[in-house]
């Protein structure tokens, strides 16, 4: 994606008001949000498979929230 924007900006199609680093921290704020959301709604579409194998448990007596581990464990940021 940043050769794409790369490309435009080299080849001066300016967008007015926005430079390489507007556009790298636009970049960066929706991947990141992008990634939060996939983490909950995958996760919530797998929680099933974790009652089936009987993973369950090993979220629910650790001493921290389980909802919120069952998150980070499944949080993928590739």
């Amino acid at each position: 994606m940043f050769i794409f924007w790369d490309s435009l900006i080299k080849k001066n199609y300016l967008i007015p008001g926005w430079g390489w680093n507007e556009i790298v921290m636009f970049m960066a704020f929706s991947e990141l949000f992008f990634e939060i959301k996939n983490s909950i709604t995958m996760s919530a579409s797998r929680f099933w498979m974790l009652i089936v194998i009987g993973k369950l448990d090993t979220y629910l007596v650790r001493p921290i929230d389980s909802r919120f581990n069952f998150i980070v464990k499944n949080f993928k940021l590739e």
